[in-house]
C-alpha cells in the first residue's frame, strides 16, 4: 500500500485549495460580478461573497459547473470569426488573442483522463504547465504525439484555446510539459483542471442582503 507522507498530504491539500480558488475566481469573473470577495479561510475553507447573486443555490450552480478541458488536433488558424471549419471540426477562439483555431471536434484526450496539473517552467525558464495522465490518457497522448511531431495541438478549456504548442517529440510515460505564454493567475487557471472538486465541496450558506 502506497501512502502519502504528512508533508506530501499537506502540499496536496494546499494545491487543491489554491486550484479551487482560481477556478472560483474564473467562474465568478465570467458573469461580470462587481467586487466579489473570494479568499481562503484556514486549511480547507474558502469564503465567497458575491454581490448581486440572488441566492446561495444560484452561486452553487455557477461555481459547481464542471469545466470541459480537452486536447484537440489543430487543422489551421484564421482571423476570420465566420470561417467554415468543415464537417466534424469546429472553430474556437484563443482566450487572449484575436485568433481562431480550426480543430477536430473529437478530442485526442479529455480532462477526465488527467490526474494532475501544476504550473511550472520549461527549460528556457518560460511559463509552462505539467500534466499527468491516467493510463488510458497516457496511451492516447503517447500514440498521438508519436504520429504528429512538428504539428500543433490545442488545449481547449470551456471552448476557448488556452494554448496551442507544437509537439516536439514522442511523449510517453504519462507526463507532459506544455510551454505557454501564460503566467501568474492565467497559468493557475490552466493548471486547475479538476473543476469537479468544486461541485463535491461542502457548503455553509449565509445569504446577506437588504
Amino acid at each position: 500500500v502506497v501512502q502519502l507522507s504528512e508533508a506530501e498530504r499537506v502540499a496536496t491539500d494546499h494545491r487543491t485549495v489554491q486550484q479551487s480558488l482560481e477556478i472560483i475566481r474564473r467562474r465568478v469573473d465570467e458573469v461580470g460580478t462587481r467586487e466579489p470577495t473570494i479568499q481562503r479561510q484556514g486549511d480547507d475553507r474558502i469564503l465567497i461573497q458575491v454581490p448581486g447573486i440572488g441566492s446561495a443555490k444560484e452561486l452553487k450552480d455557477l461555481i459547481g459547473t464542471t469545466a470541459k478541458l480537452t486536447f484537440n488536433q489543430v487543422l489551421g488558424r484564421t482571423s476570420d470569426a465566420g470561417a467554415d471549419p468543415g464537417p466534424r471540426n469546429k472553430l474556437v477562439k484563443h482566450v487572449t488573442e484575436d485568433t481562431y483555431f480550426i480543430i477536430v471536434d473529437e478530442s485526442v484526450v479529455g480532462g477526465d483522463e488527467l490526474t494532475d496539473a501544476q504550473p511550472s517552467f520549461d527549460q528556457n525558464g518560460q511559463p509552462a504547465v505539467s500534466f499527468r495522465f491516467n493510463p488510458s490518457g497516457a496511451r492516447k497522448f503517447g500514440d498521438y504525439t508519436a504520429g504528429h511531431i512538428g504539428e500543433p495541438f490545442a488545449i481547449v478549456l470551456d471552448d476557448e484555446v488556452i494554448s496551442a504548442p507544437t509537439i516536439q517529440s514522442h511523449i510517453a510515460g504519462g507526463w507532459a510539459g506544455v510551454s505557454t505564454r501564460l503566467s501568474g493567475h492565467a497559468g493557475q487557471q490552466l493548471a486547475g483542471h479538476d473543476y469537479r472538486q468544486i461541485g463535491r465541496a461542502k457548503w455553509s450558506d449565509r445569504v446577506y442582503g437588504p
